[in-house]
């Protein structure tokens, strides 16, 4: 079957710039969901974006899916030949599917020769350079510049030992495939000849997979770039480097071919804002600043909270947007299972080169990163982003992840309050937030917290309106003078709340301090005593487990080890004095000090897991997720100073509150 067969058996065809749309038969589809284009992989590709899948589509047609692939076709021969001219076997290419066959039979392996065998041999006496290509449509695409070149039966991983032969005092370039399977069989081409020709080197393409894909895409041969026998990391000579300017999605504001973040509170509008960015992306409709953007383009939306039905897509319509040319993706391969990042994130780019995408959006990030990430950790943050960001180079989209904040408090810098590590920010060429307006309690604000790519741009006022059905809708309403350290610590008024109820949690840290100090100052006590003690005068005991670093308490693990553990005050615990004597009341022998988690301490030391106090029968509860919580609810004051001004939440090994001037990153190695 060919497209047109495929249209005509249709309802509501529209032609479109990225295909065909059309009312999908396999639903009740009233806004003609169904996309038909032309692929890369297989002749018709149709996708439902309701949900429907391929094979229920076609089943509706009373087709089944290898209608979309088409008739096998032999599309093109490859003669190999031997030195004098005479066909050694030919090599038939097909699509539908795509595939090589051998006509008759494949020669054994020590009678086959490599292709355009008797250019080779002129190159010798020529002293022309030869190119050894993965594939034949490589071959005869060089071939067509007036170049030499060749390949081996069969691609990668098909080198055999005496093609090097061929070779003898020839100059060999090898062009490797810009992928892991192509460099490796790059490299065998390159040790099995480097002994027989007169001179080798390897490159690579520096765009696309193959030469023909660099060539197709406008580039030349001077954009072959070496590539080390051994050493897989990519280096580039800056003076071979072709520069070009920042294109953007919107100017200033989010750049194409970059990770972009934006960042807010529940119910401050991230996700309405990002459908009035996509609706007006699909229409060329000018950006909220009154900018202009060159689409319409095709927009992708990865959405992992919102329905499609009575969310997602009434939006858009109430937001101006052109629904044929928006594709949302609720789900990964199957309705079962969610989108990530590590299994689903290559259909996807796929996709995105085939429609042309220029913008995808994905909403929350944190729902497609693997489950093993923690998103705590800089180093395992920017190795899940790195896939995304190369996304947007390769796709030349602009990919925009929505990401929630934190609970920090206000005053904390804007750039710390994305929720988990800062590598998130730092793998963005350009971070945004969202917030309330500190003036306008109806009023969101929509500012700039970091750009790598132009000057900061303006912060722009929002509301978020209603439509007559209750469909929510963005409404801007110009430049705001408020900054994004505005929009993160809300109204005045809910600061000076947020202010009062710290003061509030300061005050009975204080008291529960006060009591442990008070119940050991006449020696040290197992937890169990201390526990009972605080629950006969109204404190419960996880809040005193909290205030034990900050009172000072020293766990005493005796000679039966944990079956014998005390807790002290640290002013009780045995010092030297600089006479050696012992001044203290108590051995210090089996001594472990315990995490300060908001005061800081020796990393190796403080590891924050006091152990199993098997005589008390009360383990200690503390996970790294209730670390967590303790640091996010801690209040917005420096442990070590108590300023307010420029907060950091620390987070692994330190489980702290700092400013600035105390971060442990930098101060002292955190030795107080």
């Amino acid at each position: 079957m060919d497209l047109q067969e495929l249209l005509d058996k249709l309802e509501g065809v529209k032609s479109l710039p990225s295909g065909w749309s059309a009312k999908c038969p396999a639903h009740n589809d009233k806004v003609s969901s169904l996309m038909v284009n032309q692929g890369k992989q297989q002749p018709i590709v149709v996708h439902c974006h309701a949900g429907c899948d391929t094979e229920s589509v076609m089943r509706a047609l009373g087709l089944t899916t290898g209608a979309l692939q088409g008739e096998p076709k032999r599309v093109v021969a490859y003669e190999y030949v031997h030195a004098d001219g005479s066909t050694a076997y030919i090599v038939d290419r097909w699509i539908n599917p795509k595939t090589f066959r051998v006509r008759g039979k494949l020669p054994p392996p020590a009678e086959r020769v490599l292709y355009q065998l008797p250019a080779i041999n002129w190159a010798r006496s020529a002293g022309a350079m030869v190119y050894i290509v993965e594939g034949e449509k490589d071959a005869d695409r060089l071939v067509s510049m007036g170049l030499v070149a060749s390949c081996n039966v069969g691609g990668a991983g098909s080198w055999l030992a005496h093609y090097a032969e061929s070779l003898t005092d020839v100059h060999v370039t090898v062009i490797a495939d810009n992928d892991p399977v192509g460099r490796i069989h790059a490299r065998t081409v390159v040790a099995s000849v480097k002994d027989y020709a007169a001179s080798v080197s390897l490159v690579v393409p520096r765009h696309g997979k193959d030469v023909s894909d660099l060539l197709d895409a406008g580039y030349t041969l001077d954009e072959l770039d070496a590539l080390p026998e051994n050493d897989e990391v990519s280096a580039y000579v800056a003076a071979n480097v072709r520069t070009r300017k920042v294109e953007w999605a919107w100017r200033n504001y989010l750049a194409l071919g970059k990770l972009s973040i934006i960042e807010g509170d529940p119910g401050d509008g991230k996700s309405i804002l990002t459908i009035d960015l996509a609706a007006r992306w699909s229409t060329g409709q000018p950006m909220p600043d009154g900018s202009t953007c060159d689409g319409p383009w095709p927009v992708f939306m990865v959405s992992a909270e919102d329905d499609m039905e009575d969310t997602i897509v009434p939006r858009l319509i109430a937001a101006g947007a052109k629904l044929e040319i928006v594709t949302l993706f609720p789900h990964g391969s199957t309705p079962d299972r969610p989108f990530e990042f590590h299994s689903d994130l290559a259909a996807l780019e796929r996709r995105a080169l085939e429609v042309g995408a220029k913008i995808v959006i994905f909403d929350p990030l944190s729902a497609f990163l693997n489950a093993s990430t923690d998103t705590h950790n800089d180093m395992q943050v920017r190795h899940a982003l790195y896939p995304l960001a190369a996304m947007a180079v390769r796709t030349r989209a602009s990919v925009i992840a929505v990401r929630h904040l934190n609970k920090g408090g206000g005053g904390t810098k804007a750039i710390y309050r994305g929720n988990g590590s800062i590598a998130f920010s730092g793998a963005a060429r350009a971070g945004f937030v969202v917030g309330r307006d500190p003036d306008d309690e109806r009023a969101r604000l929509f500012a700039n917290v970091k750009t790598n790519l132009a000057q900061i741009p303006p912060t722009l006022k929002y509301t978020i309106e209603s439509t007559a059905e209750e469909i929510p809708y963005i409404s801007w309403h110009g430049l705001s003078d408020h900054s994004a350290q505005d929009a993160v610590d809300g109204p005045r008024r809910e600061r000076q709340e947020m202010n009062e109820e710290s003061a509030f949690k300061r005050r009975q840290r204080q008291v529960e301090i006060d009591f442990l100090v008070g119940v050991l100052e006449d020696g040290p006590l197992t937890w169990r005593e201390i526990a009972e003690i605080g629950r006969q005068n109204g404190f419960t005991e996880h809040p005193l487990r909290n205030a034990r670093a900050e009172a000072g308490l020293v766990k005493l693990v005796g000679p039966e080890g944990n079956r014998s553990v005390l807790w002290a005050l640290r002013d009780q615990v045995a010092t030297t004095s600089e006479d050696g004597s012992d001044g203290s009341q108590l051995p210090i022998s089996h001594m472990l000090p315990i995490l300060d988690p908001l005061g800081g301490g020796s990393v190796d030391q403080v590891s924050g897991h006091v152990g199993n106090e098997e005589s008390d029968s009360l383990p200690d509860p503390m996970t790294d997720d209730d670390r967590r919580r303790m640091v996010d609810e801690s209040p917005p004051t420096c442990a070590i100073c108590g300023t307010d001004d420029g907060i950091v939440r620390c987070y692994e090994p330190w489980w702290t509150v700092r400013c600035v001037d105390h971060d442990p990153h930098y101060y002292g190695a955190d030795n107080g």
